[in-house]
């Protein structure tokens, strides 16, 4: 008599995802235009007029003076490689004017674009977006930095961002018009947007504050200072329903339609 061979049933473990977890994703961008923007050893910025291709007429033109041409053309084609070609405002670009006088410029990957372009149509992650930006002090303002913040105040007002190189001795901090040179190998940006902020109106957490704050020397507060139950989010079970529910409402409207 034949012995009767059981069948062997595994145990699977079941398998999916609970819409309603949060799941974190840390997303950083490039940071290697720093080091070249301090490598071009950055003397000022420069603000005139320039005939842009893109738009056939004539526009603002911001421009970084550096002694070293090399650099500036490494640290544009990062720019480009974030997709400046195409959408120059992946660079922000950022204007302090301190109460001391002066102002800070800051440049650095525009928050929005830089999720977009790392973690791609993914919308179910909570992002925490690391980026470096690169910050110049300058200590004067010339009335060409206030004509280009009246001139964006416009709803409309695009310009063109770029680098030219400076040959010559620099005095005090002061460079002369003719030891200016342009620099063709930069490959301009056509930009829409930048940032002008005063001082007093800087808000925390924000692009402005960063800059304001490495001016200042100074670190912001830590969240590991707190307790840890202060810093936890709400993780009660109608927050697990709240975001489910908005997911399955965000990514599957067809299915969540079918079965409503």
């Amino acid at each position: 008599m034949k012995k009767r061979h059981r069948k062997r049933v595994e145990k699977r473990t079941p398998k999916g995802v609970d819409f309603g977890s949060e799941f974190h994703a840390l997303l950083a961008g490039s940071m290697d235009f720093v080091s070249e923007l301090q490598g071009s050893n950055i003397l000022g910025i420069g603000y005139g007029i320039t005939f842009s291709k893109e738009l056939n007429t004539q526009l603002p033109q911001v421009s970084f003076l550096g002694e070293h041409s090399q650099c500036l053309v490494r640290a544009f084609n990062q720019f480009e490689q974030w997709g400046a070609k195409s959408d120059g405002d992946v660079v922000d670009m950022t204007l302090v004017f301190l109460e001391a006088g002066g102002y800070l410029v800051g440049i650095g990957p525009e928050r929005h674009r830089l999720m977009q372009r790392v973690s791609g149509f993914d919308r179910t992650l909570s992002p925490i977006v690391v980026g470096a930006t690169w910050t110049k002090h300058l200590d004067t303002r010339s009335p060409g930095v206030d004509q280009f913040r009246h001139y964006k105040r416009k709803l409309v007002s695009p310009f063109v961002l770029g680098a030219a190189t400076y040959e010559g001795e620099v005095k005090k901090d002061s460079v002369q018009p003719e030891g200016i040179r342009p620099c063709p190998e930069v490959k301009e940006i056509l930009k829409f947007e930048c940032t002008f902020i005063d001082e007093r109106d800087v808000v925390e957490n924000t692009t402005a504050s960063t800059i304001l704050r490495g001016h200042q020397r100074k670190l912001p507060t830590s969240p590991r200072l707190t307790s840890k139950r202060s810093r936890m989010k709400d993780a009660n079970p109608e927050s697990y329903l709240r975001r489910r529910e908005e997911t399955f409402r965000r990514h599957f409207p067809v299915t969540r339609g079918r079965l409503l």
